[in-house]
């Protein structure tokens, strides 16, 4: 069951708080970093996706038909 900090402050000692405090501060920066790469990805994916785009007509088939199939 999730408590609120004011909950454990109640119950566990200080060096506990600092403990969940750190724990709950590396999870929200490795999301962050999950959210950064995810849009990474998708800006790399529209940008390959405007260049097979661009490319004649007998190539952008077959580069578009592999990039749907990803």
């Amino acid at each position: 069951m999730k408590g609120s900090i004011a909950s454990y402050r109640r119950i566990f000692p200080r060096s506990v708080q600092l403990l969940v405090l750190f724990i709950e501060s590396r999870r929200n920066k490795n999301f962050f970093y999950i959210r950064v790469g995810l849009d990474e990805a998708e800006a790399l994916i529209q940008k390959m996706d405007l260049e097979a785009r661009s490319l004649q007509p007998n190539a952008k088939v077959m580069v578009l038909a592999k990039f749907k199939g990803i």
